[in-house]
C-alpha cells in the first residue's frame, strides 16, 4: 500500500519568499518558518502585518543564505532572538535590559550552531599532558 503525500501549497503573499529562503525541500516548513517568524517580530495579528515587514524579515533571513530547513530554522531564530533582544533592549525597564540581553545570547548561540552546521567554526580542543617522574613529589 502506498501512502500519498499531500503538498501544501502556500498563499500567493508568500509564496516567493517560500523559494527565496531555499527550503525547496519542504515548502510547508518554509511556509511555516516565515509565518512564525513574523509573528515573534511583529507580535501583532497575522492581517495586520504589512507587505514591507514581511519583506524585511524574509530579506534578514535570506542575508544568511539557508541552504536547507535546517538553515532556515537556524536562521530564522537567530533573526527572531536578536530583533526581540534588541526591542528589549530599548525599554527602560531594568528586567527587559536582562531579558533583551538573554535574547542576544541566544541569538549569538544559534548563530554558532549555523557555522558549527555548516562545518565553519573549528572546534578547539586542549590537551594537558602530566608527566610522572619516579622519585619526585608533587
Amino acid at each position: 500500500m502506498t501512502k500519498k503525500t499531500n503538498f501544501i501549497t502556500p498563499p500567493s503573499t508568500i509564496s516567493f519568499l517560500v523559494g527565496a529562503i531555499k527550503c525547496n525541500d519542504n515548502p510547508a516548513a518554509a511556509q511555516l518558518l516565515i509565518k512564525s517568524a513574523i509573528a515573534a517580530v511583529y507580535e501583532k495579528p497575522e492581517a495586520q502585518v504589512t507587505k514591507e515587514e514581511v519583506e524585511a524579515v524574509v530579506g534578514l533571513i535570506q542575508t544568511l543564505e539557508p541552504k536547507d530547513t535546517i538553515e532556515a530554522m537556524l536562521a530564522a531564530q537567530i533573526i527572531c532572538a536578536h530583533i526581540q533582544g534588541m526591542n528589549s533592549m530599548s525599554k527602560n525597564y531594568l528586567n527587559s535590559k536582562g531579558h533583551g540581553l538573554m535574547l542576544l545570547r541566544l541569538s549569538h548561540q544559534s548563530l554558532e550552531q549555523l557555522q558549527r552546521y555548516r562545518g565553519k567554526l573549528s572546534q578547539n580542543i586542549n590537551v594537558t599532558y602530566n608527566t610522572l617522574i619516579k622519585g619526585v613529589a608533587s
